[in-house]
C-alpha cells in the first residue's frame, strides 16, 4: 500500500482508513444522474431501516463503517481500460457495469493532484476510482464528495474546501429520502444472477 505523502494533506489522515478496507455495497439514485454511495468496512446496523424497496435487504439494514458519497465527475478504469466516465457517458447499463467491478475489493491505495482536482481509489484489483473535483456550477451547484467516518462527515466542496460537520447532519438526510430514489449495484452471484440493477418508477 502507498499514500501520497504530498497529496491533500487534511485528507491523507481521513482518506487513509479506507485503506484496506472492502467495498461491499453500492447504491445509486436513479432521479440524481450518477451520483452514487458506495461502502466501506464493517457493516453497521442502521438506526433505523431504510424502507425503500429498491434497496437489497442488505442495504435496507445495514451502512458502512465508511461511506463516500460522490457527487462529481469520476471515472471507473480496469487495467487501464475505462470502463466508464460520467462525464461522457450516459447509459445506465455501462455505469452498473463498471461500479459492480468495485464490489468485494479492498482499497490498495489513493493518490491525487494538486491544487485539488483530481482523487483517485486504487483496489486491489487494479481497478481506479477518479473523482474530478470542480468549482462551483452556477446552475447547478453542488458539493464534491463527502465521507462519512465515525461521528464525523468530511466534504469536498463546491468551491474545493474541506468542511467538516457532525455524521448525524447527514445521516438524517439519508434516512429520510423517499422511496424510489436508490437503486442497488450487486455483484452478480450465482444465487442473484437476475439483478443487476432495479428499475424505478
Amino acid at each position: 500500500m502507498s499514500v501520497q505523502p504530498q497529496v491533500f494533506p487534511r485528507l491523507l489522515p481521513i482518506f487513509g482508513q479506507l485503506l484496506s478496507k472492502p467495498c461491499w455495497g453500492i447504491a445509486a439514485g436513479a432521479g440524481t444522474g450518477t451520483n452514487f454511495t458506495m461502502h466501506f468496512g464493517k457493516k453497521v446496523r442502521r438506526a433505523v431501516r431504510v424502507d425503500n424497496s429498491s434497496l437489497n435487504p442488505d442495504l435496507q439494514k445495514n451502512e458502512g463503517e465508511m461511506i463516500l458519497f460522490v457527487e462529481c465527475d469520476w471515472v471507473v478504469r480496469s487495467r487501464g481500460r475505462m470502463l466508464f466516465d460520467s462525464k461522457k457517458i450516459s447509459r445506465d447499463d455501462r455505469m452498473v457495469n463498471a461500479l459492480k467491478s468495485l464490489i468485494g475489493q479492498k482499497v490498495d491505495s489513493f493518490a491525487g493532484l494538486v491544487p485539488l482536482n483530481s482523487m483517485t481509489i486504487i483496489f486491489h484489483n487494479r481497478a481506479t476510482l477518479s473523482m474530478r473535483t470542480s468549482r462551483p456550477d452556477p446552475i447547478d451547484p453542488h458539493d464534491n464528495l463527502t465521507l462519512f467516518v465515525g461521528d464525523r462527515s468530511y466534504t469536498v466542496a463546491s468551491d474545493l474546501s474541506l468542511r467538516e460537520e457532525p455524521w448525524l447532519t447527514h445521516h438524517a438526510m439519508r434516512i429520510t429520502q423517499p422511496p424510489g430514489f436508490e437503486y442497488t449495484v450487486e455483484p452478480v452471484s450465482r444465487s442473484r444472477r437476475r439483478r443487476h440493477m432495479h428499475a424505478l418508477t
